[in-house]
C-alpha cells in the first residue's frame, strides 16, 4: 500500500524531488485548517455580513450570487478552478423569475451582469484565505478570472415638465417609486424596500434606514416640496412605496 502511494506521488510531481514537495505542503497547504466546501464557505460569508452590519441588500445580492455559485460548485473550495469558474460565468443566462421557459430559451447574461456575479467570487475566495481555508500567501483560483469590457450608456435625464406629463400617464401604484426615484437621492434598490413611514411629511424628510441602505448607513434625505406634491395623494400611514 504504502509503495503505490509512494509511485502515485512521485508520479504526480514528476521531477520535482519529494522533499521539495513536502517543504512546500509544510510551507503553504499545512496552513489550511479544514478541507471547507464552497456552500460552507458561502453560508460562513453570509453569517459575518450579518455579524458586521452590512446592508440588506448588499446581503441579499450577495447571497442571491453566491448560492448560485455553490449549487454549480459543491465540492471543496480547494478544487474549484480558474478554468472552471469561468465555463459557468459563460453560461450564465437571466432568470425565468415567474416565467415557464426552458433554460436555453433565457437570455445570456450581458458583459455587465456578468462581471457583477464574477466579482463576488475572489470575495469569497479571499474570505476562504482568511479562515485559512486556503493558503494564505498563494493567488487563489478567482484571481485570474478577467472582467469583461463593457459600453458606457448615457443616462437618460428628464426634466420636470417631462415628468408632468409621464407621471400622470402611469397607473397609481407606479406613481409614488417613480417620483421618489425622479426627484430624490434615493437609490434604485433602496425604493424597493422604502415603506411610506420613511417618509416623514411633517419634517421634509425621507430617513432611510441603515438595513435598506447600500453601505448599510441611515441616510437623510430632503423631502422636495415638488416630490411632497406628488407623494400627498397617494400619501399612505405604513406600507411599501
Amino acid at each position: 500500500m504504502a509503495v503505490s502511494q509512494y509511485a502515485e506521488a512521485k508520479k504526480r510531481i514528476g521531477v520535482t524531488s519529494l522533499s521539495t514537495a513536502v517543504e512546500f505542503y509544510e510551507r503553504h497547504g499545512g496552513k489550511v485548517k479544514f478541507n471547507k466546501t464552497v456552500p460552507q464557505v458561502v453560508e460562513e460569508l453570509l453569517v459575518s455580513m450579518r455579524a458586521d452590519g452590512a446592508g440588506g441588500n448588499h446581503q441579499r445580492d450577495t447571497e442571491a450570487r453566491l448560492n448560485r455559485f455553490a449549487k454549480v460548485f459543491p465540492g471543496p473550495i480547494l478544487d474549484a478552478t480558474e478554468a472552471a469558474i469561468t465555463v459557468w460565468l459563460r453560461s450564465l443566462r437571466a432568470l425565468p423569475g415567474r416565467r415557464k421557459v426552458k433554460p436555453e430559451q433565457l437570455e445570456p447574461l450581458s458583459a455587465k451582469s456578468r462581471n457583477h456575479y464574477r466579482n463576488w467570487i475572489p470575495a469569497l475566495f479571499n474570505f476562504a484565505r482568511r479562515q485559512n481555508y486556503l493558503p494564505r500567501d498563494l493567488t487563489t483560483a478567482a484571481q485570474g478570472i478577467k472582467l469583461l469590457k463593457t459600453q458606457r450608456t448615457e443616462n437618460e435625464i428628464f426634466t420636470p415638465k417631462q415628468m408632468e406629463k409621464l407621471l400622470p400617464c402611469l397607473p397609481d401604484s407606479m406613481v409614488p417609486g417613480i417620483a421618489v426615484k425622479a426627484f430624490s437621492g434615493v437609490r434604485t434598490e433602496e425604493i424597493a424596500e422604502l415603506d411610506w413611514k420613511h417618509i416623514l411629511f411633517d419634517q421634509d424628510c425621507i430617513k432611510l434606514p441603515a438595513e435598506i441602505t447600500k453601505l448599510g448607513q441611515r441616510r437623510l434625505i430632503h423631502l422636495h416640496p415638488y416630490l411632497k406634491a406628488w407623494l400627498e395623494p397617494h400619501r399612505k400611514t405604513a406600507g411599501r412605496i
